[in-house]
């Protein structure tokens, strides 16, 4: 009789532990919620709800890196625990957005120990014997958080890279050498998550001649195969397709008719279906204005080939906002003025590339019609997909060069150019005649590349030419793999920190980009003061802001581009990915 009571005691007081917990983690009280999930799995380690919500209050407070384990055994102990799937889901997406991929991957000690052996060996392979032997490739395939941010994204760690290429080389002379050993189910899994990787960053990964001549024996295996309508093996194909796209096989849309296990029924979506699905959306999309200008010509070849930037995931916005409150919120002090749009609001994205931005705005500000309009059709044919993906039905996409926009007829309440200007001929004369379309007391979110901060890009162009680089994809791997050869402290390495370096056609922008001028701040006052722009505030990381601030106290607004000159003379790499902020036209 004791022990029922003091179980249901202790039951009663688990549950109000837990409706203390949740009730501060709602309120914000997160350290305490913190506090409280722990309590109750200390009296109740078998509580799936528990660890979910521990994992929760740590995400809210910036620890979302340890949260993660706690979402893992939430949902060992109730498998089927959708809320605590999707928590996961979310923080992993967010944290594969900020960066953080390699330092999980890193985290599990045989991926580690593997990373480790690859450094030393590189430019050389992890020897295939080895990656086979023991079980290590089975092992690494039990990493789901491995098999997640490979199949969903751009892993940009030069470690991690040298890691992946050896055991792509390890996977090929396999299937070539040893083509009737069947993988298991998660290790053929893996195959094809690194196969969407390699998908993802364009093959940018580097090949050695024996590679190549694998490579060659293998394709035209699975060539000869499918031009005889022959089984092939399926691990044979996804160890192709970390080399080269599944779509550049002959008759590859076969394949989809075909039943495949899952694993490869996925990639098959990545790499011949979306693709096949961007070509005809591609074709059906309008053409606002004539392309005949010579810089612009050469800058659309380069993203018809290379469509920039590939993404694969998005963050989806809690609410949606009005754009001047959004404003308002980022940066209080701003002496901007609202609009005060009452129906809907007109935005046009210039120079939309192959979607991501757009995405964003478009679900992120409230009541906000989009026209998004990019040179490149290949750009926009992938940014169309991802928006009939994500359901958005408020953008319309078309392809235009901004340099004559002021001729198709259309006025717009705010303007979103970032990354575009600075690749045309004249992006001053682009800039006004964007200012010309623009209604009196609009917004502009304008993105321009720094003169300061791009000086070791103009260090690396000269690297380039001293070498004689090609623009190739070949070239452009052969470039990166010298680049990794240098020691640590030349400086054209400092490109390997730059999140574009790990994906063909974000390097190619980075180094190998067929136009491009920068600005300095100086000039971009003038030009505000010009053309009746006021200067709201910066799209800037909160380190550097709180900096600013320290250095220039008086300076609430964070707004004085003087100030702003002299801080990035003091700090070069405070605009290293570029200049992008937000102005008002005057009334």
């Amino acid at each position: 009789m004791n022990q029922k009571s003091n179980a249901a005691k202790q039951s009663t007081s688990s549950s109000e532990l837990f409706a203390k917990a949740v009730q501060q983690y709602q309120s914000g009280q997160l350290r305490l919620a913190e506090q409280n999930f722990l309590a109750m799995l200390a009296a109740e380690p078998g509580s799936a709800d528990a660890e979910h919500g521990l994992a929760l209050a740590l995400v809210a407070q910036g620890k979302a890196i340890e949260g993660l384990g706690h979402f893992q055994r939430a949902l060992a102990l109730r498998p089927s625990f959708t809320e605590a799937f999707n928590s996961l889901a979310q923080t992993l997406f967010a944290l594969a957005e900020r960066g953080f991929a390699a330092e999980i991957i890193k985290r599990n000690p045989a991926i580690a120990r593997l990373v480790e052996q690859a450094k030393k060996a590189w430019p050389g392979r992890l020897p295939a014997t080895e990656l086979f032997a023991d079980g290590k490739i089975a092992e690494i395939a039990k990493d789901s958080f491995l098999l997640f941010f490979l199949g969903s994204s751009r892993l940009r760690d030069a470690e991690i890279e040298q890691f992946l290429t050896g055991v792509r080389a390890a996977i090929l002379k396999r299937a070539v050498n040893q083509p009737g050993e069947v993988p298991s189910p998660p290790v053929l899994a893996f195959y094809c998550a690194l196969a969407r990787q390699c998908f993802i960053n364009e093959y940018v990964f580097s090949q050695t001649g024996p590679e190549k001549e694998l490579l060659a024996a293998l394709r035209e295996r699975i060539t000869s195969a499918l031009a005889a309508g022959t089984a092939m093996p399926v691990h044979l194909l996804a160890a192709l397709a970390t080399y080269v796209p599944l779509n550049a096989l002959p008759a590859a849309e076969t394949l989809l008719q075909k039943p495949w296990p899952p694993t490869f029924q996925a990639l098959l979506i990545q790499q011949v279906q979306e693709p096949l699905q961007e070509r005809q959306l591609r074709e059906r999309l309008p053409r606002l204005t004539e392309i005949d200008d010579a810089v612009s010509l050469k800058v659309q070849s380069q993203y018809e080939e290379n469509p920039y930037p590939r993404w694969v995931i998005t963050s989806s916005p809690s609410k949606k906002t009005k754009i001047e409150d959004y404003l308002r919120a980022k940066f209080p002090h701003a002496a901007f003025k609202p609009f005060g749009r009452t129906n809907a609001v007109d935005l046009l994205v210039a120079g939309c590339g192959t979607g991501q931005l757009v995405m964003g705005m478009a679900q992120v500000f409230q009541g906000v019609r989009v026209l998004a309009v990019d040179l490149s059709r290949a750009s926009l044919g992938y940014a169309k997909r991802m928006g009939d993906m994500l359901g958005l039905i408020n953008i319309e996409f078309a392809q235009a060069d901004i340099l004559k926009l002021p001729m198709i007829g259309r006025k717009f309440d705010a303007i979103s150019t970032t990354g575009v200007m600075h690749h045309m001929a004249d992006p001053l004369a682009a800039w006004r005649g964007l200012v010309s379309i623009l209604q009196p007391g609009g917004f502009m979110h304008v993105g321009l590349y720094s003169e300061i901060a791009r000086h070791d890009v103009s260090e690396a162009w000269k690297f380039i030419a001293e070498r004689g680089y090609g623009k190739s994809a070949d070239e452009i791997r052969r470039c990166r793999e010298d680049i990794f050869a240098l020691p640590k402290d030349a400086p054209i390495r400092q490109a390997t920190l730059s999140p574009d370096f790990y994906s063909l056609s974000d390097c190619r922008d980075l180094l190998f980009h067929e136009h491009e001028l920068r600005l300095t701040l100086p000039q971009i006052k003038r030009f505000l003061a010009d053309n009746g722009l006021e200067f709201i505030g910066w799209d800037i990381e909160e380190s550097f802001l709180k900096k600013y601030g320290e250095e220039f106290p008086n300076d609430k607004a964070k707004s004085n581009l003087d100030h702003w000159h002299a801080f990035e003379e003091k700090y070069p790499f405070v605009f290293a990915h570029m200049y992008k902020f937000w102005v008002q036209k005057r009334v």
